[in-house]
């Protein structure tokens, strides 16, 4: 429950950091990132899924690596572990491109909808009101 619970708030308060504007409050940009959220949230769970799908398919793919290679572990150690380093180094260097694209993701849709909101407002403005 308390990991949940971290990973959740973890996830917000990154999004406050991206969605946060300059002199503004720790709480206005948790509550915007929150809001904007709720605003499209099947956009912003379908795009975390996709990229927590792009992330365990490689970790599984390092495990893999690492697991059946562990027989180098006995017969020379040097060699297993230089291939562990360089495999899980490739790994973190996936891994971030993925966070920074994820991150990406999230400011594009934020950004359709703070237009499609906008060209909204300009084409109430621009109609003839009843009279």
């Amino acid at each position: 429950l308390i990991c949940v619970f971290w990973l959740v708030v973890n996830w917000y308060f990154t999004l406050a950091t991206v969605f946060g504007k300059q002199g503004q409050s720790l709480f206005r940009a948790f509550r915007q990132a929150r809001q904007t959220v709720e605003q499209q949230r099947a956009d912003f769970a379908a795009t975390g899924f996709l990229f927590l799908l792009m992330r365990a398919v490689p970790l599984l793919l390092v495990v893999a690596i690492c697991g059946l290679t562990s027989s180098l572990m006995g017969s020379s150690p040097q060699i297993y572990f230089g291939l562990v380093v360089t495999v899980a180094l490739a790994y973190f260097a996936a891994a971030d491109f993925l966070y920074m694209a994820r991150m990406a993701s999230y400011l594009a849709l934020a950004d359709a909808h703070l237009d499609a909101a906008t060209d909204r407002l300009v084409r109430l403005a621009s109609e003839p009101s009843p009279q």
